[in-house]
């Protein structure tokens, strides 16, 4: 109602009272309100601040969370609510309705589940600290109806001024002081008794609204005709002071400390502070369009004033007295009231998890749940709830993304706190994996290793074999990269675990175990590679490499899980490890695994049979050694041996192995392959041709390099003298040799010759070869040489004293007493006369002295011989 209209119906006397009753009523509400003591709430309830405003134009009750700062539920009450109250423990709300009645709120259920008849036009309430008696003024019919809130029955009347608005209870609950507009009387009420026991006279000032201190000592009286606040002392209950505060003063409340009143001024659309210690305004707050009541939360933090004109309802904080929010309500509002209801409470759930797809029942306990509105899983409503009492409401859990969301129930009083018993988890179903690249990796771990699969997001673990892998990563939701850890050979299952479970056993990583070298055949090699190497060892199944110091090997065949055959590739002298590598590693560096490149040591050396040795005497030969001083193998072995210098003929040259060429003055030999520390040698037969000093130069090479060139020559000088004195020589071919008419010594040397010594006392020495010697005129002294000779002495002067070595000769002795010797050989001796000498020495001989004169020897010597003598002969061996 507006200050207008307030005055219109003033100076109409005959109906005024009824419409200030409606403006009255705001201060009834008000002072009821600060009479009524917060109670501690039950360990097992938690309750939270609201503000309840009765909106006289709307018929309806608004129920404002203040911890949210929103409107939590609109309750219809019927016509006209004005004045209004909350029980301590915040479960019932009572509206007083100008239309008749009282209802009774269930603030839990958030609608009216009572009504009280009590006398006309009900506009003030108030309820005693304890919450047992409510006392509610009735405007049309002069009285206070006092109910038991136990039975919500009226238990007494009291007859009061005229136009009652207001009511205020003592702390103590034993007195009540109510305000008779009509009469400018407080009429103090004995609730004990249900009798007035005293009448305070206020003038024609319209008394309205009404509050008592939290001590009991002062009551406070908002004189809605004056303009002021009476003071009155409820000791004596006389008035001690009036204050002076907005126009048309209205509600009026005290904090629960009792050291503010604050005064609702519908002239002005303010809030008066007054100072109870010294009864003056010390702040005047401007708020929305006639405010008509005001009510103090139990903790003194707010004030709440109702904008009557506005639709609206100003919070101001009291520390700064300033307005911090409005918010609207219904029209018309009046009443206000602030209660600690219960709010809402789940204690446990069950089950407390279930698929994101959603679809799972899942059963809520709690407190205060019966009147359930809306149950959430996480922001998500469910599927559907059923509130089945006030401890239990059965839910069904909507789709929602995997991980924990809290449950929560809303009811008229709010929505349940949330806390760890709330808890529900959505679990995405159990992985599953589909593969694992690779399948297969080292027992000593560190194999990255993907896996492929579904459900993998959350995942929380990863293990191989139950071990957990050294790390992993989820891609998404269909692939992991993780880490095998350290395991044993064999195989074990790959597992991946998320809030749903863990993955089916099935899919198998097999660790293998590292390779080992344990020898090595042959242990070293030339720099060149290309060795064949055994290798043994073991776990060398599934070899990818085999390396030399890191260089992979030139080729390797797996023989079997001990055996390896590599081909060594090239690399610098020195000794390197040979390392295999599997799927299960790589081999570790050991002694035995140790290969030496060394390339064959090469050398040669020449040395000669006799030196010095003589023109025209036997041939001599060379020998040339080619030696592997090691370690490796050396293959395409050739000796080349040059001879220079005195001339020489070469007659053979014949290897230990391998093959020979012979040139004019070169011998060449392919020996093949030669073995660390073997060897390999070529004797080459040399008759000199000429005198002087004959050398031999010989060299040595093969396939590999050399690590000490230097050795691979070597040089044999011979000399080569004239000790027989030669003065015709021939040559190492077949020659046909002719004396002089002197003294001759003829060498034939090489070659099947045919030398005549011709005149004089002649030296044949024929040489080797199959040589035809024919002494000539004179003494003769012939040499046959190797080979088979043919000599005839022809002179008797001829000696034929000459060794005819080896081979079969025929030696005629010719006239003359001669002295012959077959040497080696089967050979035939022949005696024509004088006094001869003959031996056949070794071999089968025929030896022949019949000459008819006698006095010849013949020796047979070693071999089955014949010998053919005349009387006188002397003969032996035959």
């Amino acid at each position: 109602m507006s200050v207008e209209t307030f005055q219109r119906s003033r100076r109409r006397r005959g109906g005024w009272h009824r419409r200030l009753a409606m403006t009255a009523a705001v201060s009834v509400a008000s002072a009821g309100l600060l009479a009524v003591g917060a109670q501690p709430a039950s360990a097992a309830v938690v309750t939270h601040p609201f503000a309840y405003v009765a909106n006289s134009g709307a018929n309806t009750v608004t129920a404002y969370d203040a911890t949210t700062a929103t409107v939590a539920s609109t309750i219809v009450v019927g016509s006209t609510p004005l004045g209004l109250v909350a029980t301590p423990d915040g479960a019932r709300v009572y509206v007083a309705k100008l239309s008749g009645g009282v209802s009774v709120i269930d603030t839990a259920a958030g609608a009216v589940v009572a009504s009280i008849a009590v006398g006309s036009q009900p506009i003030g309430i108030a309820i005693t600290v304890d919450g047992t008696r409510i006392l509610v003024v009735n405007s049309g019919s002069n009285s206070v109806s006092m109910i038991d809130t136990a039975t919500n029955a009226v238990t007494a009347t009291v007859t009061v001024g005229a136009n009652p608005t207001s009511v205020a209870i003592s702390p103590d609950g034993a007195t009540a002081y109510v305000t008779n507009d009509a009469s400018g009387t407080v009429s103090v009420i004995d609730t004990a008794t249900a009798t007035v026991t005293g009448t305070i006279n206020l003038g024609l000032t319209q008394p309205a609204g009404v509050a008592i201190t939290p001590d009991g000592a002062t009551v406070y009286v908002a004189r809605y005709g004056a303009g002021t606040v009476a003071v009155i002392d409820t000791a004596t209950n006389a008035v001690t002071g009036s204050i002076t505060v907005g126009a048309v003063p209205s509600g009026v409340a005290v904090s629960p400390d009792g050291t503010r009143a604050y005064v609702a001024n519908i002239g002005p659309d303010t809030i008066s502070v007054i100072d109870t210690a010294t009864d003056t305004v010390t702040a005047t707050v401007p708020v929305g369009s006639n405010p008509s009541r005001v009510a103090v939360t139990d903790d003194g933090s707010t004030v709440y004033a109702t904008n009557n004109g506005a639709g609206s309802v100003a919070a101001i904080n009291t520390a700064t007295n300033t307005v911090t929010t409005t918010f609207a309500v219904g029209s018309g509002p009046f009443g206000v009231t602030t209660a600690n209801v219960v709010q809402p409470r789940v204690t446990a759930i069950s089950p407390t998890t279930g698929p994101t797809a959603g679809g799972t029942s899942v059963t809520i306990t709690g407190t205060s749940l019966a009147a359930a509105t809306a149950v959430r899983f996480g922001a998500t409503p469910a599927t559907s709830f059923t509130a089945v009492n006030d401890t239990t409401v059965t839910a069904t859990a909507p789709a929602h993304a995997a991980g924990p969301v809290d449950v929560t129930v809303t009811t008229p009083t709010g929505v349940s706190t949330t806390s760890a018993a709330d808890q529900y988890t959505y679990l995405d179903p159990a992985p599953v994996i589909s593969a694992v690249d690779p399948a297969t990796g080292p027992a000593a771990g560190g194999t990255p290793v993907t896996i492929t699969g579904t459900h993998f997001t959350g995942a929380t673990a990863v293990a191989f074999g139950g071990t957990p892998a050294t790390s992993f990563t989820v891609v998404n939701d269909t692939s992991i990269t993780a880490t095998a850890p350290a395991g044993t050979a064999g195989t074990v299952d790959v597992t991946v675990t998320n809030a749903g479970g863990t993955s089916a056993p099935g899919s198998g990583y097999t660790y293998v175990a590292a390779p080992a070298v344990t020898a090595l055949d042959p242990t070293s090699g030339p720099t060149a590679g290309g060795t064949a190497v055994a290798i043994t060892g073991t776990a060398l199944t599934g070899t990818t490499a085999v390396r030399f110091d890191g260089v992979d090997a030139t080729s390797f065949t797996v023989t079997s899980s001990t055996s390896i055959t590599a081909v060594a590739p090239a690399h610098s002298a020195g000794t390197v490890d040979v390392t295999v590598t599997t799927v299960g590693g790589t081999s570790a560096a050991t002694a035995s695994s140790r290969y030496t490149y060394a390339d064959a040591d090469l050398s040669v050396s020449v040395t000669d049979s006799a030196d010095p040795v003589s023109l025209g005497g036997d041939p001599y030969t060379y020998t040339v050694t080619a030696a592997n001083a090691g370690p490796s193998t050396a293959t395409g072995v050739t000796v080349s041996t040059t001879l220079s210098g005195a001339s020489t003929t070469i007659n053979s040259a014949t290897p230990s192995q391998g093959s020979c060429t012979t040139g004019a003055a070169t011998v060449s030999c392919t020996l093949g392959t030669i073995a660390g520390s073997g060897s390999a040698s070529v004797t080459i037969s040399v008759t000199p041709s000429t005198s002087g000093t004959a050398t031999a130069t010989a060299a040595v090479s093969a396939t590999e390099p050399d690590p000490v060139p230097a050795n691979n020559t070597d040089t044999e000088s011979t000399t080569v003298d004239n000790a027989l004195g030669c003065t015709i020589v021939g040559t190492a071919g077949n020659d046909s040799l002719n004396g002089t008419n002197g003294n001759d010594v003829i060498c034939g040397l090489g070659g099947n010759d045919t030398i005549t010594g011709g005149n004089g006392t002649d030296t044949i020495h024929a040489g080797t070869g199959d040589d035809v010697l024919v002494g000539g005129n004179g003494a003769d002294t012939l040499y046959g040489g190797l080979g088979n000779d043919t000599s005839k002495g022809e002179s008797l002067l001829d000696s034929l004293l000459g060794l005819f070595d080896n081979g079969d000769d025929t030696i005629d002795g010719g006239p003359g007493n001669d002295n012959l010797d077959g040497q080696n050989g089967n050979d035939t001796l022949i005696d024509h006369d004088g006094t001869d000498t003959m031996a056949g020495s070794l071999g089968n001989d025929t030896i022949d002295v019949q000459d008819g004169i006698g006095g010849d020897t013949a020796n047979g010597g070693l071999g089955t011989d014949t010998c053919t003598v005349d009387g006188g002969d002397t003969t032996s061996s035959c």
